[in-house]
């Protein structure tokens, strides 16, 4: 973080996971027969991401914008003690977000919220020969918008008190189809946190 001038913040962030999935299963044993663990299945990806965000307070409003970007890729696979070739696609995503807020006297707030946010596949939906895997699985993508309020005091003394109201547009939905996981379309959920 650097505090650029008064009132002003830059945030940069750099972030990275290496992600293993290991997975082993007792068949069922059909006619009496007896079954035993199968080899260990080892799926591992590396997942990397970086954003820049900015912060900037002018007197009540303070205005928050950032944008991100990042990618996952399968980095080997070993099923069944084999180990199969992998295509080292890099699933990409793009993540950005805008939050406006603004103080009404010093015990309440409001604030209205948007943004886009990407959700990569799991290894275990990609890979899970138990549970029907995809490898062709795309990345679930979501717009959402958001609106609150914030209050100290509000509606009685002691008390803390926040709302919010929610609404996300998902595309690529990733949901368990049939007998395997699919991007099954598009979802709309809507609420609200009191």
């Amino acid at each position: 973080s650097w505090a650029l001038n008064k009132g002003n913040r830059l945030d940069i962030a750099l972030h990275y996971d290496f992600d293993v999935h290991r997975e082993s299963e007792i068949p069922v044993p059909r006619g009496g027969e007896e079954s035993g663990w199968t080899p260990w299945a080892h799926d591992y990806a590396h997942v990397f991401s970086g954003a820049v965000e900015d912060t900037q307070v002018f007197g009540r409003w303070r205005l928050v914008a950032g944008f991100g970007a990042g990618g996952m890729s399968l980095l080997a696979r070993d099923l069944l003690g084999k180990s199969y070739s992998v295509s080292h696609r890099v699933l990409p995503a793009l993540e950005g977000r805008i939050v406006i807020e603004r103080s009404l006297g010093e015990k309440l707030l409001v604030l209205l919220a948007g943004g886009h946010k990407a959700r990569f596949p799991t290894l275990k939906e990609l890979f899970s020969e138990t549970v029907g895997g995809n490898p062709d699985l795309e990345v679930e993508r979501a717009w959402m918008l958001e609106m609150g309020i914030d209050g100290i005091g509000v509606p009685a003394a002691g008390l803390e008190t926040s709302m919010r109201l929610f609404c996300n547009v998902i595309q690529d939905l990733i949901e368990k189809y049939r007998d395997s996981y699919a991007n099954v379309g598009r979802a709309l959920t809507a609420g609200g946190d009191l």
